[in-house]
């Protein structure tokens, strides 16, 4: 089973290397496009979960407070 993780992950990174190559990225820069392209991948993703996760969290009953009510702290949530 780890062997198959570590083929996946190794497989990935071959990946995104080929693809930087063909793009012309230099070797030393590899990591700083991954760095990018995770940030802008967990920026997404928390802005998906921001506003579809705003109703579903309503329905079960949190509250959300908005900036700058003076509603007491433990009413609120995120």
């Amino acid at each position: 089973m780890l062997g198959a993780i570590c083929c996946a992950g190794s497989t990935c990174c071959n990946c995104c290397c080929t693809g930087c190559n063909r793009l012309g990225v230099a070797s030393k820069n590899y990591a700083k496009v991954s760095y990018i392209i995770l940030a802008m991948s967990c920026m997404i993703i928390s802005l998906i979960i921001m506003y579809v996760g705003r109703p579903i969290a309503a329905k079960f009953g949190f509250k959300h407070c908005e900036f700058g009510s003076e509603n007491d702290s433990d009413q609120c949530f995120g």
